[in-house]
C-alpha cells in the first residue's frame, strides 16, 4: 500500500518551488490554482514517491507553511517496500540522506537540462 500525498501552495496559481538538497536544487512544480469571485484554490503537487515527500516535508517552505499538506490517501500496491512517507519512516539522518539521493535520482530534466519534479514549466 502506498500513500499519495497532495501538497498545496496557498495563494498561488502556478509555482515552481526550488528546494535545495546537498548538491542540487530540486524543482517541484505546483499547478492548478485558481482565483474566482467564489474564492481561491491553491496550486497543488501530488506524489506517492516517499523520497519526494521527505524532501518536501524537510524543506524550509514546508516548515514555514509556504507548502501545506492538503490530502493524503492510501492506495493498494503490490510493492510493500514503498509503503509511504510518514515522518517516523524518515526519522534518522541516514534515512533522510538515502531518500534525498533517491529523490535526486527520480528527477526529470527539461530540454535545457534543468531538473524538476512534476510538469516542466
Amino acid at each position: 500500500m502506498s500513500i499519495r500525498k497532495t501538497y498545496e501552495a496557498p495563494g498561488m496559481r502556478e509555482w515552481v518551488a526550488l528546494i535545495p538538497t546537498r548538491n542540487n536544487i530540486v524543482r517541484v512544480h505546483f499547478s492548478g490554482g485558481s482565483e474566482t469571485g467564489m474564492g481561491t484554490a491553491p496550486a497543488t503537487f501530488t506524489t506517492d514517491n516517499p523520497a519526494v515527500c521527505a524532501l518536501i516535508e524537510e524543506s524550509s517552505y514546508f516548515k514555514r507553511g509556504r507548502i501545506l499538506l492538503g490530502e493524503e490517501s492510501k492506495e493498494n500496491e503490490e510493492n510493500e517496500e514503498n509503503a509511504g512517507c510518514r515522518d517516523s519512516e524518515v526519522s534518522t539522518d541516514s534515512r533522510r540522506l538515502t531518500l534525498a539521493a533517491e529523490a535526486v535520482a527520480a528527477m526529470k530534466r527539461d530540454e535545457n537540462g534543468n531538473q524538476y519534479f512534476g510538469k516542466p514549466k
